[in-house]
């Protein structure tokens, strides 16, 4: 089924609204200092912290929570207790030291201790792994928009041609609104767009629960009845085989979001907007009771897509997914009414835009100590290195796509590694120099890429826990480790410019 003409009205008047964001905030901003990085630090706190879920939401996240619950059970929402150790960590402590360096790049932080190398050398590796991880969530942004927009072949996927051209338009439409405002319009289209699919997925529930003639206690009682192991919210093992067990969670997956709320430009430089670290601090930790309710609002829709696509449903659907990470865009595609089903698209395209606009003002930050100069044909330059790595991935799809997504996924492991391995050097102790935290950068990947490929080749995938495909937290937990012992091998050049860290 393909998307009707209210359907297009719907999304063509959506597109619209995003892109006059940007033009409003590009209005608003001439004239001020550093608007387009840091937007004059002048956002509100309560904008940041849903521009902060934006960014951290993709549509990896739109299909792969539902996902979760649809073939497994709750247990990703333990995920959120990780997130909140990361909120308060980087609260606390690494946002007060970026806004006393007064940075546009967290990794200009770096420089006045360790040295204009130490500098280049995070800012390149960040660029490296963004440029796959970004190109990435675009080829997989890219698979329901070519679903919907252009025709599929006979067994129901779609031709690389239509998906090339799905991520050219992605980018093109949210390069445009980045262009237009900088920051500040990435932070306001963020905003609208987390309300649009938070209300597409919250109609999604709505019509499900209509259709199967049930209200919520009714959806609760029929998938207990079925299996009441689908209900399970906690993990207590202390095994490191499950993805969210409480071990995990607790330790590798809490090291994870360390790296990426304080270590990832990405993400932090929303932060950077505010007037000062407090009203930071408050916007990092209100954004994860948003992030609870995009996730449990998602995997709310993976139980009940579950129920909805049994052979002894009411009214069972003839259109069966033909896997878990595509139930969610099966169902908008083939059982949503017009109009409705616009909206809904529009909610999953305003989850591959905001993943993207961000990454690109990010990238663009990044080197000649933040300088506004030139920043719009940096914008541009990423979007379309973004761009040719997400066509680069639909080619290697077409030849071998097993492990391709997951490996794409976690690729920001390998700089994350080197990178919170020296940032927890520089935020917590004294100790380190140009020459520590650059082979620090070296030793943290190399750590990562030893234990993903040369010990499984050694002594086989299966004889240890960490060499599991899903393991990558702990590899990079354990490269984090020893690029920070290598960082602190240094010894301090001079006394830190910065004031004590503490908050």
């Amino acid at each position: 089924m393909r998307l009707g003409a209210v359907d297009w009205l719907t999304l063509v008047v959506y597109l619209g609204v995003v892109v006059t964001l940007g033009v409003i905030a590009s209005s608003r901003g001439k004239g001020k200092k550093d608007w387009f990085f840091l937007g004059g630090r002048s956002m509100p706190g309560w904008a940041v912290a849903l521009s902060f879920v934006g960014t951290a939401v993709s549509v990896a996240t739109v299909t792969g929570v539902p996902e979760s619950a649809y073939n497994g059970d709750l247990t990703y929402f333990a995920v959120l207790i990780a997130q909140l150790i990361a909120a308060v960590v980087v609260a606390f402590w690494f946002l007060p030291v970026f806004y006393r360096a007064g940075v546009a790049s967290i990794y200009d932080a770096l420089e006045d201790r360790y040295g204009v190398g130490a500098r280049r050398g995070a800012g390149w590796l960040f660029l490296a792994g963004r440029v796959l991880a970004s190109g990435a969530r675009l080829y997989i942004a890219a698979i329901p928009v070519a679903l919907m927009l252009f025709p599929a072949r006979s067994g129901g996927g779609i031709d690389a041609v239509w998906l090339c051209a799905a991520v050219v338009i992605i980018a093109v439409v949210a390069t445009a609104y980045t262009l237009a405002g900088g920051i500040a319009a990435v932070i306001w289209t963020d905003v609208a767009q987390v309300v649009v699919l938070l209300g597409a997925a919250l109609l999604a529930i709505w019509l499900i629960l209509d259709d199967l003639g049930i209200g919520v206690i009714g959806a609760y009682e029929a998938v207990r009845e079925i299996d009441a192991g689908k209900l399970r919210l906690l993990d207590v093992s202390a095994g490191m085989r499950s993805d969210f067990s409480l071990l995990s969670v607790l330790t590798a997956m809490a090291l994870f979001h360390i790296a990426a709320f304080g270590t990832d430009q990405d993400l932090v430089q929303r932060l950077l907007t505010c007037k000062d670290s407090k009203r930071a601090a408050r916007s990092v930790i209100g954004s994860i009771a948003v992030m609870g309710l995009v996730i449990g609002v998602f995997l709310c829709v993976g139980l009940l897509l579950f129920l909805y696509y049994r052979p002894d449903a009411p009214g069972a659907s003839v259109h069966v997914p033909p896997s878990g990470d595509k139930a969610f865009a099966w169902f908008v595609l083939h059982e949503l009414p017009v109009g409705v089903r616009g909206l809904v698209f529009a909610g999953i395209v305003a989850a591959a835009m905001s993943s993207l606009d961000s990454a690109l003002t990010a990238m663009a930050s990044v080197g000649r100590r933040g300088s506004a100069e030139g920043a719009r044909v940096r914008v541009v330059a990423w979007s379309v290195a973004l761009t040719v790595c997400a066509i680069l991935f639909v080619w290697a799809s077409r030849n071998d796509g097993r492990g391709l997504i997951p490996f794409a996924l976690s690729v920001m492991t390998y700089p994350y590694a080197g990178l919170l391995g020296v940032f927890l050097a520089f935020v917590f102790t004294r100790r380190g120099n140009g020459r520590s935290a650059v082979a620090a950068m070296v030793v943290g990947p190399l750590v990562v890429i030893v234990l993903e490929f040369v010990v499984p080749r050694v002594a086989g995938r299966d004889a240890w826990l960490i060499t599991q495909p899903s393991a990558y937290p702990w590899r990079m937990a354990w490269g984090a480790c020893a690029a920070l012992v290598v960082c602190l091998c240094g010894r301090a050049r001079q006394a830190s410019a910065l004031p004590s860290t503490s908050a």
